[in-house]
């Protein structure tokens, strides 16, 4: 179910991007959230919400998901590094 209401909401920004704009923050706090999940198919939706939301936003949404996954990538090899991986 959370993957299906993931996609909508994407589908959704897309479809609307004006009306969705004041729920972005949380939106994306939740795509966001939900790249961690432990059940694949959430993963893979909230990543395709993500896209989505470059596709509705360009550049804006750009500008707050690329810091963060900056952020994400390099700790991620800083714990492989770490672990001898």
């Amino acid at each position: 179910m959370r993957d299906r209401a993931l996609l909508a909401a994407g589908k959704c920004a897309v479809a609307f991007p004006a009306e969705c704009a004041e729920s972005l923050p949380e939106l994306y706090r939740l795509w966001m959230a939900h790249l961690d999940d432990n059940i694949y198919s959430v993963r893979e939706d909230a990543a395709i919400a993500l896209g989505d939301a470059v596709r509705a936003y360009r550049q804006d949404a750009l500008d707050r998901l690329l810091p963060w996954l900056r952020y994400i990538l390099n700790m991620d090899i800083h714990l492989e590094f770490e672990s001898g991986h």
